[in-house]
């Protein structure tokens, strides 16, 4: 599948799909979720030529109970930009999934308390990077 989204319409969870019949051999693969340029050769089958190698997405709401693939690829290859940090220097917003643990660090780095503002950023991030990319 090719196409062209608008912003904020979930092309990254797109592009975190997993396939269902992966056992019988059909996989998802991506190419990007922002930007790639496909060369169509003469039969007509499309090749990569530019790709970005991160996966990227606002950390704030996004969890297990809404984005399962993409929480369960953060344990490698990721970095996190503007979010809480809990006192195991773990990542944590809000919209995680879990209630805010104790001694949580904010994203000024100051000690958090709940009423007085957001322990991330309301514009955090997250950057995966792909694995190895072969041209």
């Amino acid at each position: 599948m090719g196409a062209a989204f608008p912003s904020a319409c979930g092309k990254t969870n797109l592009a975190m799909m997993v396939s269902a019949l992966e056992d019988q051999g059909y996989r998802v693969w991506t190419v990007g979720d922002d930007i790639a340029w496909m060369k169509i050769a003469e039969d007509v089958i499309c090749t990569p030529s530019i790709r970005k190698l991160l996966l990227w997405r606002r950390a704030r709401g996004t969890g297990m109970l809404h984005n399962p693939n993409v929480m369960g690829a953060l344990h490698k290859n990721t970095i996190f930009t503007n979010v809480a940090m809990t006192l195991n220097r773990e990542p944590w917003w809000e919209g995680i999934g879990s209630a805010p643990p104790s001694g949580l660090i904010n994203w000024k780095d100051e000690k958090w308390i709940a009423p007085k503002g957001p322990a991330a950023h309301p514009n955090s991030r997250l950057y995966r990077s792909r694995e190895s990319v072969t041209e």
